[in-house]
């Protein structure tokens, strides 16, 4: 998704990776950030801690950095803006179908705050945000079900509901 650099981890698939240098490859670690370089460029994620041997296939990039210059979430986040956006979109290999190359992929320029800390208190704060936004989404979802439920059952006659029960924000 292009809304957050959380991993969704509810359709994981299962692999055998190959033995030797290939396997080792594609052997994801915690805080790798990971870029989709065909089909849908430039969908960020951020490999979390703790989720155990994890593998990536051709069409992700990943990106391992120096921790000790740079939080990787900040450049996650960094890259789901606009401006890296722009650059995706202009290192797209032109073709039948879209494309980055790993040569496109080192080619990203950003500019990153010297002062580490600064790096990590941004990202806290944009983390902190998409944690709410996710929170209330999952309460958003909870109402439109709720709503169409009352729905089906307020409009086929099924169940009335007592004016004590009406929640206070749908009365005005």
């Amino acid at each position: 998704t292009r809304d957050h650099v959380n991993l969704m981890l509810d359709e994981m698939s299962y692999v055998n990776p190959p033995k030797g240098t290939e396997g080792h490859r594609t052997q994801a670690q915690a805080n790798d950030v990971l870029i989709s370089i065909t089909a849908d460029l430039g969908i960020i994620g951020v490999v979390p801690a703790g989720l155990g041997e994890t593998y990536i296939n051709q069409h992700i990039a990943l990106v391992r950095l120096n921790d000790k210059h740079c939080n990787q979430r900040w450049v996650a986040h960094y890259l789901t803006g606009h401006a890296a956006q722009q650059q995706f979109n202009r290192l797209n290999d032109i073709g039948a179908k879209a494309g980055l190359g790993l040569p496109a992929i080192t080619r990203l320029l950003f500019a990153i705050p010297e002062n580490r800390s600064e790096q990590e208190r941004i990202s806290e704060v944009l983390d902190n945000l998409d944690r709410h936004i996710s929170s209330e989404q999952v309460a958003l979802r909870k109402y439109a079900d709720l709503k169409k439920g009352l729905m089906a059952d307020l409009l086929t006659g099924r169940v009335r509901v007592p004016a004590d029960k009406v929640p206070a924000f749908a009365t005005g």
